[in-house]
């Protein structure tokens, strides 16, 4: 569940930026298809990456553990992940 939350914020703040999977992949320094996969919820991203994708979108990193989406704020995964 929480792969899939992750995944899908970044797709969502990824997307409102106007930005394209290799663009976020070169900012944060991610692989095009490591990326891929962790915005369809199949790759377990490491705290250092989601971090590294955060800082390229230019959002806080706890934003994209909001269950809530970006508007709505809810860490419950947050706090059952740390």
């Amino acid at each position: 569940m929480l792969l899939y939350v992750v995944g899908q914020n970044i797709r969502n703040y990824r997307k409102k930026s106007g930005m394209t999977q290799a663009e976020l992949s070169f900012l944060s320094s991610t692989d095009t298809s490591h990326l891929g996969k962790i915005e369809r919820g199949q790759w377990n991203a490491t705290l250092a990456t989601v971090n590294r994708i955060a800082v390229a979108l230019d959002v806080p990193m706890s934003s994209l553990f909001n269950q809530g989406g970006e508007t709505r704020e809810d860490y419950t995964m947050l706090r059952l992940f740390v």
